[in-house]
Parts: structure tokens; sequence; C-alpha cells
């Protein structure tokens, strides 16, 4: 049903809702098996570590979906695999060599040896999605699987390590980088390294990198500067991580059929393919977000534990925010496949020029809540640009980008009959 299910949409969201499922189950785990402390640690090696990677990446990956319309789809896997190899080793080389420089500090050790893992996973990973969508959401999944039984043992028999900790999370990448790396099939070749070649991938994806960059700093700038804050504990960092993660719950959605859109907007989908995604998206996640905000502090009780019952005014001041940044994941992707990246740039940077500067005034006086409300407008003000933007390229009405309509409500219902009957 998953691998051969025609429907790449409803697959996606199946899975996903599957891996949020799952993902709350390790976010429980990790939570009372760290501690709020522990917790907000890794979550400040996590932040850092996801924003390192992706400059590593140097956009190599991003590029894919754009020259699969010029170039042999064969030859293009086997030029940008082979570039990543060599990329892979050089960071492991530098890794290493770094650790043994900073060997007193735990922190950045575990940074310098997370990114190459999270570097070779991404690149791998896109390139399996873009060309088997279905089959990677499956293995994902198991591999989310692997990883949650994974946490059931550090949490039965482990006792608490910040080592341990981070390993948590890298047992997935790990897993589907070997996975992935057998099923691309590709073939190593010095040939593939030549200049010209390596410069046409890095001068393509060099903007979609910088927008991913940015929209990851966007995500984890506020856990950065609040582990910098002198008026902040690293247990209030922890107890904010676990707000965030679950207002980010919100996009379940959004975050499973964005890549589905990717993917068909490659094969030659359009904007009005873009539309119909955002305003089916976004009622959804209103609804998501309703339904977070009236369990939030009974969900936070009962699963976390008392020590992080700060997070639920986190989670109700962030989760409506999130709810807008349906459209910035599904334009964004828009303008990846259509060589417009540097809208995605030109926005993002000041998004996150807002973010920082709401970050700097609130966290002083209202602490991880202060920090919440700056991410919360920051949403909105990006989203925003971005709706106005794909307006004008587009010219569809702003209520067809943003209100679902009659023929979405018959797709989504036919989806589900088709889905019941199997």
């Amino acid at each position: 049903m998953f691998k051969n299910n025609k429907n790449e949409y409803v697959v996606a969201i199946i899975t996903k809702i599957l891996m949020v499922l799952i993902g709350l189950g390790e976010s429980v785990l990790i939570a009372r098996y760290l501690g709020a402390d522990l917790r907000g640690q890794v979550s400040y090696i996590n932040s850092i570590s996801q924003t390192a990677f992706i400059i590593a990446t140097l956009g190599i990956y991003a590029a894919y979906p754009y020259f699969r319309k010029k170039i042999d789809k064969n030859e293009l896997i086997n030029r940008i695999m082979s570039i990543t190899i060599i990329m892979f080793i050089f960071y492991l080389v530098v890794a290493i060599i770094l650790s043994i420089i900073f060997n007193t500090n735990i922190e950045y050790i575990c940074i310098f040896c997370i990114v190459p893992i999270l570097f070779y996973d991404k690149v791998v990973a896109f390139l399996w999605m873009i060309e088997e969508p279905n089959k990677r959401n499956f293995v994902v999944l198991i591999c989310n699987i692997i990883k949650l039984l994974y946490f059931v043992f550090l949490y039965l028999f482990a006792e608490r390590n910040i080592v341990l900790g981070v390993s948590t999370l890298v047992i997935a990448p790990i897993v589907e980088s070997i996975y992935f790396t057998f099923k691309l099939k590709f073939k190593f070749s010095f040939k593939n390294l030549d200049f010209k070649n390596t410069f046409q991938l890095i001068s393509y994806g060099f903007l979609p990198m910088l927008a991913v960059l940015l929209t990851t700093l966007n995500y984890r700038i506020d856990v950065i500067m609040l582990r910098q804050s002198s008026n902040v504990l690293l247990a209030e960092v922890g107890i904010y991580s676990i707000g965030i993660t679950l207002a980010e719950k919100v996009l379940l959605i959004s975050d499973a059929v964005k890549e589905i859109l990717l993917s068909k907007l490659a094969k030659g989908k359009g904007e009005n393919e873009v539309a119909k995604v955002m305003r089916i998206c976004f009622v959804i996640s209103i609804a998501i977000a309703l339904c977070i905000t009236i369990i939030s502090k009974m969900f936070i009780s009962i699963l976390y534990g008392d020590e992080y019952i700060g997070a639920e005014v986190v989670t109700n001041i962030s989760v409506w925010g999130t709810i807008f940044m349906v459209f910035f994941k599904m334009i964004s992707q828009y303008n990846v496949v259509n060589h417009k990246q540097k809208y995605n740039v030109i926005f993002l940077v000041m998004a996150i020029i807002l973010n920082i500067i709401l970050n700097s005034i609130f966290i002083p006086i209202f602490g991880i809540n202060g920090a919440a409300l700056a991410t919360t407008i920051g949403y909105l003000f990006s989203s925003l640009m971005f709706i106005v933007y794909f307006h004008k390229i587009s010219q569809i009405k702003y209520r067809d980008l943003i209100i679902i309509n009659k023929s979405d409500i018959m797709d989504i219902m036919n989806y589900l009959k088709k889905l019941l009957k199997k």
C-alpha cells in the first residue's frame, strides 16, 4: 500500500502522521531520559549542527531538480554523488582534526562529528526523494521506528549522558544514508570532479542553500540566542525546545506535502498546484493548532512531567505563528525549481533580521516566552512577504491562495474514500 500507492500526497501525509506519533514518543522518552538541563544542551548542539551542515552542502543537492530537466538522470546522480563522497571524506578529516584541537569542549566535538553525517544524509535522501518519494517516505518511517527503539533502550537501561543524548540526533541519518547510498546505484568517477561540473552545481545551488540556511536560522536562532542569554537557565532552554517542538507539529501536513510538491514541480507542475496545496494545508494547520492549544497543558503534564510544564505558554504562543509557515514552505519550493531562489533569500534575510531584533528585545524582558513571541511575529512577517510576492507573479487571487474551496474539499473526500476502500 505504502510504496505502490499512486497518490504521493496521500502516502506522504500518512507517513508523516505516523512519523509525528513516533516523534512524540521519541520526544517524551528523550526529555525524561535527559532532564531539562541536558535536553537544553542537546537542543543547542542540534541547532548549531543543523545550521553548520547546510553550509557544508554548498547547495549541490538543491541543483538536482533544476538540472534533472536538462541532463540525463543517471549522469547527474553520478556527478553529484562523486562530488559528495569526496566532500564527505574531507569534512570527516576536518572534524577529526578540530575534535583533537578542541578536545576539552564536548559541545564542539559533538558538533564537529555530527555535521559530516547530516551533510551526507541530506544529499542522498534528497536525491532519492525526488526520484522515489513514496519509497523514500517508507524508508524514513522505518528509520524513525529504529530510532524510537533506540530511545526506549536509552530510557530503560542507560544513565544520563550527553554523548548518548547527542547520538539520538544521528542514529536515523546514519541508517538512511547507508540505505539510500545503495539504492541510488551510482558510479563514482574522478571525471565527475572536474571544476566545470562542480562549479555548475554549486553556482546554481548556492542561493537555495542560502535560503535553507536562513530558514534554519529562522527556526533555530531563538535557541541559540537563549543559550547565550545571561538571564536564561540551561533548563529553560530545554523547556523552550519542548514547547517549540510541539508547536511545530502544526506543520504535520505541510512538511509531508512540500516534498511531494517539489517532486511534482520538478516534473512539470505549476502555480495552480502550489496554490491548491497551500490553501488545503493552511486550513488543516489551523485545525491542528486549535487542538494543540486545547490539550497542550494536559499533554505536557502527563507525558513530559511537571519539570516541563513551562513549555505550555511557549507552545500556545508559537503555534499561531507557525501556521503561517505553510505559505513560505510551498512558495519557496516553487522558487527553487523555477530558478527564482533570490526571492527566498531576500525575504528570509528580512525575516531573520526582524527575528534577531525582536529576540534581542523580548528575551531579556520575558525570557523563553519572549523568544516564542519573537518567533511568532517573525513567521507571520515572512509568510506575508511570500504571499504578496506569489500573488504578483502568478496573478492568482489572494482568496485562492488562502481559503479552501469546494473543489478542494471534494478532492480530499475522494482521496479518503479511495484510502478507506484499500
